[in-house]
């Protein structure tokens, strides 16, 4: 999560976040994909309440911090922790999506943007050509970003951050990177007040502009 200036951001119900692989390709890597799961027909659905998810085989990671007693035990699971200080578990209604804990977010007010996250990382050979990320987000009421751009919510990302082509700005060819990040749009004249409108952010092969495209 970046954001930009007088920004404060909760985001207690982050979790229980599911990273999921489903539909592995066989044979040549560029051999065309299945059709994706349409309507409530995906892995999900199986899990009411997502009671039990964790279990199935095709859950990459599942993580609800209910193994957290401070934020030190979130190595446990994340592979990159930016900013630990802002972050907290936090217990009890109204701040948790299910069971008991979720981890909170802070984003303090200021002139330069700041980047708070927990990432996971998935080394080769255990790539994925396909990956479903599901999350749970809840925003505090005084949640604003007046100005500029903010990344507020969950990314999937295939060598975004390595090589030659990493890092905003380079575009992607289908084959040097891919990023996904479901987000809120903030920032842009004319949108609803913070945290805006749901928004795609992606670099792709199709990209309009250097710096990827909104939806």
């Amino acid at each position: 999560m970046d954001a930009s200036p007088n920004a404060l951001v909760s985001l207690p119900s982050l979790l229980a976040v599911c990273l999921l692989f489903v539909l592995p390709t066989a044979g040549h890597a560029d051999a065309p994909l299945p059709p994706l799961p349409e309507g409530n027909t995906g892995l999900a659905a199986k899990y009411p309440g997502d009671v039990g998810i964790e279990n199935d085989p095709a859950v990459v990671l599942h993580a609800d911090f209910e193994d957290c007693r401070t934020t030190a035990d979130l190595h446990s699971t994340w592979d990159n922790i930016v900013h630990v200080g802002n972050m907290r578990i936090v217990e009890g209604a109204p701040n948790v999506h299910s069971g008991r804990k979720s981890l909170e977010i802070a984003i303090p007010k200021q002139d330069q943007a700041l980047s708070v996250n927990v990432e996971k990382i998935l080394p080769a050979p255990h790539t994925r050509d396909v990956l479903f990320l599901r999350y749970y987000l809840k925003f505090d009421p005084g949640f604003d970003i007046p100005r500029n751009s903010c990344h507020d919510g969950g990314s999937i990302s295939a060598g975004y951050w390595s090589g030659p082509s990493a890092g905003p700005g380079k575009r992607a060819d289908g084959r040097n990177k891919f990023l996904a990040s479901f987000e809120t749009e903030i920032g842009s004249p004319g949108n609803p007040p913070s945290p805006g409108p749901l928004n795609v952010y992606i670099y792709y092969p199709e990209q309009r502009g250097d710096y990827g495209d909104h939806f």
